[in-house]
């Protein structure tokens, strides 16, 4: 599948990873998440049990819901479904050397990231991670997106579950804890239960709040991420850092030099009725991010591709149709969001300043090439499409 698709579509309405737990060296297990799956040339649900378990010693299976939220694989009913994140660093990872990789990796994980959860990194990274700050931004951040989301969607039920998934979930009580009495023995009910006339479903808070324990949790974690792939240092901001929240900013993803926020996509607002030209916000395609991350590594400045973007992509999908050997044969299009990443992460591992817009119609008004041609989707960006020479 090339693109997340929401159980709720206005769940694409915020960016955000709700988990604190599994957070852990994700540039590190993604690394070795990559090279098993190279190795094999599939992802087993036995071989993600293995590395879980037994390579990264965790005794829960936490990790995996983010490594899915970062659509890198979801493991489900004894199966292992690679998502476009995984495939497109595999295939970088056959093609470039060890120290190009490292630097491609950087860059596509960045990417996956933003796509789960920039509504809480970014403005954390732009907080510098500070508890009291990082509070500041994401009720910012709340306050401004529900205002944007009331402009298009009008209906005062459906802004009730708008508040509900612009939010930052709070855990009033810890009541899973291992303390005496608090463990799950201690949650058995001992009365009977209440009669209640109200919905079972609370509104959400008109006005949000952040607990102690999210701001204690969540920003060492998400630090974590940017000191990993060059974006923070020991307490600052570095220029990669600092040109990535700029660029952003330039291109409609700041409130008036307030919180960040990327808003959904294309395929996304479909989902809520909207189009780029009629949502109330400024709206980048997956394409303008991926190119912002580009600038933001400052490439793109190099050599000119030694081949042919079309002579490229050919090679990026027989690399594509290699991968996941159980389901090679229903791999006959290369999505769009797998051509993306591949290019990022060659832009930046190699230096190079491809750009596979230059021969598909992404906008409705450039030529397609005869032999690469994009077909279009209602549920993501699309695939490509490469006919035989």
């Amino acid at each position: 599948m090339a693109a997340t698709i929401h159980r709720d579509p206005y769940e694409g309405l915020i960016r955000k990873i709700g988990y604190s737990v599994g957070l852990e060296a994700t540039r590190e297990r993604t690394r070795e998440l990559v090279d098993a799956y190279v190795a094999n040339q599939s992802l087993t649900a036995t071989q993600w049990t293995d590395l879980v378990h037994n390579r990264w010693g965790l005794q829960t299976d936490h990790i995996g819901k983010v490594f899915a939220e970062l659509n890198l694989v979801r493991v489900s009913g004894g199966a292992a479904d690679v998502l476009f994140g995984l495939d497109a660093l595999a295939i970088l990872r056959g093609s470039l050397g060890p120290t190009e990789f490292e630097n491609a990796l950087d860059a596509v994980l960045l990417a996956l990231i933003l796509i789960a959860d920039a509504d809480v990194f970014l403005n954390c990274l732009a907080a510098k991670f500070q508890p009291e700050a990082v509070e500041k931004e994401l009720l910012a951040m709340i306050r401004d997106k529900r205002a944007s989301a009331y402009k298009a969607i009008k209906l005062g039920a459906l802004r009730e579950k708008v508040d509900r998934v612009i939010n930052i979930e709070t855990q009033r009580t810890n009541k899973g804890g291992a303390l005496a009495g608090r463990g799950i023995d201690g949650l058995k009910r001992t009365s009977a239960l209440e009669t209640k006339d109200r919905p079972l479903s609370p509104p959400a808070d008109a006005t949000p709040t952040i607990s102690e324990d999210y701001l204690r949790k969540v920003p060492p974690r998400r630090r974590d991420w940017a000191r990993s792939i060059g974006l923070f240092g020991e307490a600052h901001i570095t220029p990669r850092g600092a040109l990535l929240l700029n660029l952003l900013g330039q291109h409609g993803c700041q409130f008036d030099d307030g919180p960040y926020t990327i808003w959904p996509f294309e395929p996304e607002l479909a989902r809520l009725h909207l189009t780029p030209a009629t949502a109330p916000w400024a709206t980048l395609t997956f394409g303008q991010l991926v190119a912002l991350i580009d600038r933001a590594f400052l490439s793109g400045r190099g050599s000119r591709p030694t081949v042919g973007i079309e002579a490229w992509l050919r090679q990026i999908f027989d690399e594509y149709k290699k991968l996941n050997v159980q389901k090679s044969m229903l791999r006959n299009e290369l999505p769009l969001r797998v051509a993306y990443l591949v290019q990022l992460g060659t832009n930046v591992g190699v230096g190079t300043s491809l750009g596979i817009d230059s021969i598909l119609d992404t906008s409705g008004t450039a030529a397609q090439s005869a032999r690469v041609q994009l077909r279009s989707s209602r549920n993501h960006e699309g695939s490509i499409v490469i006919r035989e020479r």
